[in-house]
């Protein structure tokens, strides 16, 4: 995109394409920051025994299929507060 002119020719699903395209550029960088803080990390540290890596593997330092999720499926995030709002009312109700 070049110009204000451009963007206003965009429809909305195109505008919706891009969007997720540039969040996916962004995901993707840090799933590469990451890697490398991991790969620098994993050189450098131990558990407290000191014999293995605190983080065995990438996955358990990062986490992308969540990101990912939360990013791409808001909808589940919503399903999960309005749970968690439920059952704080219900405690409340109950003197909780």
């Amino acid at each position: 995109m070049k110009s204000f002119d451009e963007v206003d020719d965009l429809l909305i699903a195109e505008y919706a394409l891009l969007m997720k395209v540039e969040n996916m550029k962004k995901l993707d960088k840090e799933r590469d920051l990451h890697k490398l803080a991991y790969l620098t990390l994993a050189v450098q540290s131990t558990d407290r025994s000191g014999k293995k890596s605190s983080y065995p593997t990438f996955e358990k330092f990062f986490d992308y299929e969540r990101l990912y999720s939360e990013m791409f499926e808001p909808e589940k995030e919503i399903k999960k507060e309005n749970k968690l709002s439920t059952m704080i009312a219900l405690a409340n109700r109950k003197g909780g």
